[in-house]
């Protein structure tokens, strides 16, 4: 079995989904990133569900921080790459982009994720470990997520 380590996604901006300024709302970007995030899962056939009626394990965001480097418009289609960036022993590290098709970066989310059973951190099941695998790049930013690493 090949372990996933990067999903890409395209997601196309909705009117509804603007601001005052007609940019994409700042609360739309963490929207699509956990909507990609669980196609990152369904590459292994897993969802944020999967976990707590297999394993009795929540997956949960605590941390994640975002980069807002330009402005989205109605209408653009743009590519959201995931990319697991680390695994921990009680957590796991995401990194994820979304840029347009010419490569320009607009914004970029750094996202910490552990596994919880009654609000307590648990380590990170083997069946996680047995499907998905980090990136070789690490907890970096690469060149096409707009960072210093080629």
């Amino acid at each position: 079995m090949t372990k996933t380590q990067q999903h890409e996604s395209r997601f196309r901006v909705r009117s509804y989904e603007l601001d005052p300024y007609d940019h994409l709302n700042n609360g739309a970007y963490i929207n699509w990133y956990e909507d990609a995030r669980e196609l990152f899962l369904r590459e292994q056939e897993r969802t944020w569900m999967w976990y707590p009626d297999e394993l009795g394990t929540h997956f949960v965001v605590v941390n994640i921080a975002c980069d807002y480097r330009a402005p989205a418009f109605a209408g653009e289609s743009l590519v959201l790459r995931t990319r697991l960036a680390k695994i921990g022993t009680r957590s796991v590290v995401f990194r994820q982009s979304l840029r347009r098709d010419d490569g320009k970066v607009l914004c970029r989310a750094r996202v910490v994720m552990c596994f919880a059973q009654d609000n307590v951190s648990v380590e990170v099941p083997n069946d996680f470990r047995e499907h998905f695998a980090a990136s070789p790049e690490g907890d970096v930013w690469t060149a096409d997520e707009g960072g210093e690493r080629a």
